[in-house]
């Protein structure tokens, strides 16, 4: 969307998605796009996106509109701030999530070895 935004425009793309469903676009701004702007890495991916941004928060019209001063605030704020912070900080690692599969055959080969052990010492 940020390539197409910077190439085509705001109006061009906004007309696209409005085609779909109407008003949508405001949605997509505000529960997509805004709160996953933090998440975009790489250094050209994330000047595309800034640019992208940019021009969507000044070209926009329901952006512009006295009634979205908090969402323009918002989508300033998520342009501004990473600009400020260094890659490694911008980026919310996940939660490493346990492998189960591993687990069970750890636990498995575990019970095995016990039961194994057993039967050599009664013999």
């Amino acid at each position: 969307m940020s390539l197409f935004l910077v190439k085509h425009g705001p109006p061009a793309l906004v007309d696209t998605m409005n085609t779909i469903q109407p008003t949508i676009s405001r949605t997509i701004v505000e529960q997509f796009w805004i709160p996953n702007l933090k998440l975009i890495t790489g250094a050209i991916e994330f000047k595309l996106t800034a640019v992208a941004s940019t021009r969507l928060n000044c070209e926009y019209p329901v952006l512009l509109d006295p009634s979205a001063v908090g969402v323009w605030g918002k989508m300033l704020n998520s342009i501004v701030t990473p600009f400020s912070r260094p890659e490694e900080d911008r980026v919310e690692e996940e939660p490493e999530m346990p492998d189960i599969a591993e687990n069970w055959v750890m636990q498995r080969h575990s019970s095995i070895f016990t039961m194994l052990e057993r039967k050599k010492r009664r013999s």
